[in-house]
């Protein structure tokens, strides 16, 4: 969070990026989990 906390535009994306993923409901949960495990491992991101 200290990271986060002084790099307030990567905070905001953050921040962005999870309140879509939560009001996206097209497909299960369970879907959702696995697909953002996909795509963190395509762009590269270690987390």
């Amino acid at each position: 969070m200290k990271t986060l906390s002084s790099h307030s535009q990567v905070f905001r994306g953050l921040v962005l990026m999870e309140q879509a993923q939560a009001k996206a409901r097209h497909l299960p949960a369970s879907l959702k989990d696995l697909v953002q495990i996909r795509v963190a491992t395509l762009i590269g991101c270690p987390f």
